[in-house]
């Protein structure tokens, strides 16, 4: 939250510094965006090779001592040597199954992420484009400040409150910047987790890393869908912002608090919407909650395990000819 609050703080600082000079050329928002998220991601990519070749070691570091735990188990269990062939058959099916995930989940956690934000990607709109569209907000705003005559300290005071509305649209971006690269970084980074999936009590640590990257693009998704919507209407605005400031009419305070207003409510609904959608495949916390989806699956989970569990002892109790 203070590293939210600091950058928060810079930016103000840089638009009061840069907002006569910033529009004196042609802004690119949306390249600058996306060629500095992949720049990043590319970079993460590059430093964390190292960590797959780890989880690997891990994975087959907990195989051995996956089988011996089993046999000591079925040893103290009472179990007949068909029993222990079922355990053991369910074992292999179980490493191998988690060792495909292993080999295969960077390329699943980012087709994922691909592929919501591609349901949702083909808009008009997007982070850039409100991007782009508070910048040219302000430009059109601070000319019908510049072109009436104010006092300095009113002037002062509507430029400040132009600049509050400002910082707060880009407060959305911030927050889908924060969560898109926190997903990719979790692709390539959370890999590790899955080193765990041979060894039985630690399996639900790869289970987690699928249901965090599920919940994390539900989030993007929604986000850029609340985004677009919020750009449909700042176009309206700055559709007037250009009557204003070709007409020469006064920005006035009403007219300000009303714009903070509205990107207060964009925040507000990109601040709680789309964890609320995210939270339906939420990974299990330490108490084993977690959102609908996973509940279903661990139901039918626990189900599945009472019905085998009830075959084996039926099997055993049978009388042998």
């Amino acid at each position: 939250m203070l590293s939210r609050k600091l950058l928060s703080l810079l930016t103000l600082i840089t638009l009061l510094v840069l907002t006569k000079n910033a529009f004196c050329v042609e802004l690119q928002p949306d390249a600058l965006f996306n060629n500095l998220s992949n720049e990043f991601i590319g970079a993460v990519k590059d430093i964390t090779r190292p960590v797959k070749a780890a989880a690997d070691r891990l994975f087959w570091l907990l195989v051995p001592i996956s089988v011996v735990t089993l046999g000591y188990k079925m040893i103290f269990a009472d179990g007949n040597m068909q029993t222990l062939m079922l355990h053991f058959t369910g074992l292999v099916l179980s490493i191998g199954f988690y060792l495909f995930f292993l080999d295969h989940a960077i390329e699943i956690g980012v087709s994922i992420l691909e592929s919501m934000l591609q349901l949702v990607g083909g808009k008009t709109y997007g982070p850039s484009e409100l991007i782009d569209l508070v910048f040219n907000l302000n430009s059109n705003f601070n000319k019908c400040i510049s072109d009436n005559l104010f006092s300095p300290m009113t002037a002062f005071f509507m430029r400040a409150l132009v600049a509050i509305f400002c910082v707060i649209l880009f407060l959305p971006v911030m927050n889908f910047t924060i969560l898109y690269l926190g997903a990719y970084i979790l692709c390539y980074i959370g890999v590790f987790v899955l080193g765990f999936s041979s060894f039985k009590p630690t399996r639900q640590f790869a289970l987690n890393y699928l249901y965090k990257i599920i919940s994390m693009a539900l989030e993007l998704m929604t986000t850029i869908v609340i985004v677009d919507a919020s750009c449909s209407v700042l176009e309206r605005i700055n559709e007037k912002a250009e009557d204003m400031a070709a007409a020469g009419n006064a920005l006035t305070s009403n007219i300000c608090m009303i714009l903070i207003f509205v990107a207060i409510f964009i925040y507000v609904l990109v601040q709680n919407i789309p964890p609320m959608v995210g939270s339906l495949v939420a990974p299990s916390d330490n108490r084993g909650n977690g959102g609908m989806i996973f509940s279903s699956i661990r139901s039918i989970k626990n189900s599945l395990s009472k019905v085998t569990t009830s075959k084996v002892k039926l099997q055993n109790n049978m009388p042998q000819n």
